[in-house]
């Protein structure tokens, strides 16, 4: 859920920010992100949500002065990544958690399919929510 709002929330920054930053992304090699979106077919060339948004806010923490972010801008985008990131990790430690518990049950000979089957559901279910 945290994820959810916090991702929303670069949403909306992104959504605000982009008109405003075209200029910046022209410029002489500071379009990273620009460039990213116009080639491969597909925003970030397939990399996940958290990681396009964690480089968007890397370029913006970067050309703070050209983007003419204040300071409270700043702060508050530093926290967003900070949680941003947090989130992530949270996110990949759980399915590592459920990774081995999936290794014990295949381990096991008297473990059940159906909690097999499950188990699997359950890491497939926590990679789409990371994905998304």
């Amino acid at each position: 859920m945290l994820k959810k709002i916090i991702v929303m929330g670069i949403a909306v920054i992104v959504f605000t920010l982009v008109p405003a930053l075209d200029p910046v992304w022209a410029d002489d090699g500071h379009g990273e992100l620009g460039m990213m979106m116009g080639r491969g077919g597909g925003y970030g060339y397939g990399r996940d949500a958290v990681e396009t948004a964690s480089h968007f806010l890397r370029h913006l923490l970067t050309h703070r002065r050209e983007n003419g972010l204040t300071d409270d801008q700043v702060s508050k985008l530093k926290v967003i990544q900070l949680d941003l990131g947090r989130a992530h990790f949270r996110d990949e430690a759980e399915i590592e958690i459920e990774e081995l518990g999936l290794k014990s049950l295949l381990e096991n000979d008297t473990s059940d399919l159906g909690a097999i089957e499950a188990k699997l559901k359950l890491i497939e279910d926590l990679q789409i929510a990371l994905r998304m």
